[in-house]
């Protein structure tokens, strides 16, 4: 007798089924990495953005009356709180202390390297995916009209 034997086996469906959810695993964790990371630059380049800004407004500070900003960096490492662009709040930024509509915090130190140089570093801090992030730019500011 010669049997031909048609459709498939009970073992061939279960190891279809198998290598096909494999696959669509694969893909799912690929595309959530994908979000993932996507989401993280996002964030970064804001923070980035963000510690720019505190930048550009300190050099601002600066020449607009250099005596002022060096009070500002006076006691050999000042931490102020940039939630806005302002001198108004003195000290590390609390967890509630963010930049307005955002969950950024940015805070500047300022140090005191020389009567006409001053050490700034500027930091905005997150919390994102993978805990607590933070952007960071150091540089020093120079009362160049003293020069």
């Amino acid at each position: 007798m010669n049997k031909n034997i048609l459709g498939q086996s009970l073992f061939e469906v279960v190891v279809a089924i198998g290598i096909v959810s494999a696959i669509l695993v694969g893909v799912m964790s690929l595309a959530t990495d994908s979000i993932s990371n996507s989401t993280f630059s996002r964030e970064q380049a804001l923070a980035q953005t963000y510690t720019q800004e505190a930048i550009e407004w300190l050099r601002g500070q600066r020449d607009m009356d250099w005596d002022t900003f060096l009070g500002h960096a006076s006691g050999g490492g000042t931490v102020w709180c940039l939630q806005t662009l302002s001198w108004d709040n003195s000290g590390a930024c609390s967890l509630s202390e963010t930049i307005p509509g955002t969950n950024f915090r940015r805070q500047v130190n300022l140090s005191t390297v020389t009567m006409d140089e001053v050490r700034v570093v500027v930091s905005t801090y997150w919390e994102g995916t993978g805990g607590q992030h933070k952007a960071e730019v150091t540089t020093k500011l120079n009362n160049w009209k003293a020069k």
